[in-house]
Formats: structure tokens, C-alpha cells, sequence
């Protein structure tokens, strides 16, 4: 072998092992969530008084949106790592093991229209950030599983701010404390939204390798307009009363402060005065 062809192998080795792990983007997200709850650590707030400044809710919301894009990525990745162990390759090749959201089919749609959703009051919900090629993986249960990992890693995120949290590591720090809360509460009604068995939703996606034909090819037609009836449920205060409910219920009976979660939405509504 010619020294070229040797350095094109390496160069070909070292390509896709970076392609397989998180990469330069990925770490600025996570330090940019660091840093904003670093600077948070310092803003004064109370919980007993509920007292608010333009301070306590701009470093609120600066928390909240950001850990939301951080859990965007976090759910588009496993849904594509669990691709990958199920026998899809191609997901490394288009870079969506490196968490970078600009190698996601669609950014606005997969980024920028699920941080406005929030902002109006909704639940930041991505749509077709990932393209997976089906017929490459293994089995229906693969297919379920591949659906099934993204509402897994944001349940797991909001058990793992939860249990932070009630640790008491950030002491009397209410604006930090409450803003981490709510945006875990953000991630439980994430992921019983995602959970209905809606076209267009990881619920669908799950069991629909396992429908029979004929009821797939009827739902088929449904599934153009998963957006519009995405956009129908999001932004539908029954849907989102149903399950905010829903996430309320399962946050209290975990022995979670209701009043930190509280505290956190007030601070962080978008409306800074």
C-alpha cells in the first residue's frame, strides 16, 4: 500500500470515529446551559415571597430555553444511536451521532419552531430532525425501540434534574432551583405528548411496525399532515391541560416541591415585566 493510500485510510478511520461521538457544537450547547446556570447561581429570588425582578425571570427563561434545546438534542440523538445498534449505519454518515443541530434535516423545524411553540406557552416538541432509513434496522422491535428512545432520554434528563435538585446542592438558590424544576416538568409533558398514539408522534411510530398492513396504508395518508395536527395539539389548551395534568400528577408523586415548579413558571414566562 502506497503511503497515500495509507494516510487516506487513516484519514478514512479517523472521519468515522468522530462521526460516532459528540462533537465541537454539541460541547458549546452544553457549556452555553452551564454557564447561563452558573450565572443564575447569583440571581436573587425567593420562593417563600414569590418575589420577581427582571433579573430573576430573564436568567429563568435563559435556563429553560436553553436546557429545552439541550433536551431537543439529547432526544433526536438516541432516537439515532439506538438506529445505529439497530443495524441503520447511514445515521453516523449524516452526522447525527455528533449531536451537531446543523447536520439535522431541518434545523427551524427541528430548533427554531419548538422554542417559539415554548414561548407561546406550548411544548417544545421537534419535528423530522432525523431521518432514519427503516428497512436497515433488524426487527419491529427495533423500529418500536428507535421511537420509543427519545421520550426515554428526556424522562431519564427530568428524573436526573429532579434528583439533583433534591439533593440540596443549590441550598437557598430559588431562581436556579425553580427554573431547573419547571424545565424538568418542560420534559415529563414532553414526553407523555409524545407517548399518544398520534401520526407524526413517537407513540405512532412505536407500535406502527406492528399494525397490519392494511391499517397502516389507511393511516398513511394521515401522516402528510402530522405537522398541521401536531400544531392542532400543541396549541390546544384542553391537549396541553390533559397533559399538563398528567405531568403534575406523576412530578408530585415522585415527592417533588410543586412550589419550586410553580415558582419556575412564573419566572420564566417569556413576558419580562
Amino acid at each position: 500500500m502506497t503511503a497515500f493510500k495509507v494516510r487516506a485510510a487513516v484519514v478514512g478511520v479517523d472521519e468515522a470515529t468522530r462521526l460516532k461521538r459528540p462533537g465541537i457544537a454539541f460541547w458549546a450547547l452544553a457549556g452555553v446551559f452551564v454557564a447561563i446556570c452558573v450565572a443564575t447561581w447569583f440571581v436573587e429570588g425567593n420562593l417563600a415571597s414569590e418575589s420577581t425582578t427582571f433579573a430573576s425571570k430573564a436568567a429563568a427563561l435563559m435556563v429553560v430555553l436553553s436546557g429545552a434545546v439541550l433536551g431537543l438534542v439529547f432526544h433526536e440523538w438516541a432516537h439515532a444511536i439506538v438506529a445505529f445498534w439497530g443495524g441503520d449505519r447511514t445515521v453516523a454518515d449524516k452526522g447525527y451521532l455528533t449531536m451537531d443541530v446543523r447536520d439535522y434535516s431541518n434545523p427551524l423545524l427541528s430548533i427554531g419552531m419548538p422554542m417559539l411553540f415554548l414561548m407561546l406557552g406550548g411544548l417544545p416538541l421537534p419535528g423530522g430532525a432525523v431521518w432514519i432509513n427503516h428497512h436497515y434496522l433488524r426487527s419491529k422491535w427495533w423500529d418500536s425501540a428507535v421511537s420509543l428512545a427519545g421520550p426515554a432520554i428526556n424522562l431519564l434528563g427530568a428524573l436526573a434534574i429532579y434528583g439533583f435538585v433534591a439533593t440540596g446542592i443549590l441550598g437557598s438558590h430559588d431562581v436556579l432551583s425553580s427554573a431547573l424544576m419547571f424545565l424538568a416538568y418542560l420534559e415529563i409533558g414532553i414526553v407523555i405528548l409524545n407517548l399518544l398514539p398520534i401520526p407524526g408522534l413517537d407513540g405512532y411510530g412505536a407500535i406502527e411496525p406492528h399494525l397490519a398492513d392494511g391499517v397502516q396504508a389507511f393511516v398513511a395518508p394521515v401522516k402528510r399532515y402530522s405537522m398541521v395536527i401536531l400544531l392542532i395539539v400543541i396549541m390546544n389548551g384542553a391537549a396541553l391541560g390533559f397533559i399538563w395534568d398528567m405531568a403534575a400528577d406523576f412530578t408530585l408523586s415522585l415527592g417533588v416541591n410543586g412550589d419550586l415548579i410553580g415558582y419556575g413558571e412564573t419566572l420564566a414566562d417569556p413576558r419580562l415585566l
